[in-house]
């Protein structure tokens, strides 16, 4: 069981705050905070791989976020 934590936007299924269930085989891509990295989020990690050094950083800036294993 898991814990809508944002605001859906492709679905009016599920509202945030709501608990459900998600089979292993339906989930395309995750992602999940450790502290300040970002773990997952694989589609946004191929995205900033097409960025250049600096739209990154300003990204890194602007979200706070960190993303793990970038550096690869």
């Amino acid at each position: 069981m898991v814990t809508v934590d944002n605001n859906p936007i492709s679905t009016q299924e599920v509202r945030l705050g709501d608990t459900i269930e998600i089979r292993f085989q339906d989930i395309t891509d995750w992602m999940f905070f450790d502290k300040d990295i970002v773990r997952g989020a694989y589609t946004s990690k191929v995205l900033r791989k097409r960025m250049s050094p600096e739209e990154r950083l300003k990204m890194n800036q602007e979200s706070g976020m960190i993303f793990e294993n970038e550096h690869e």
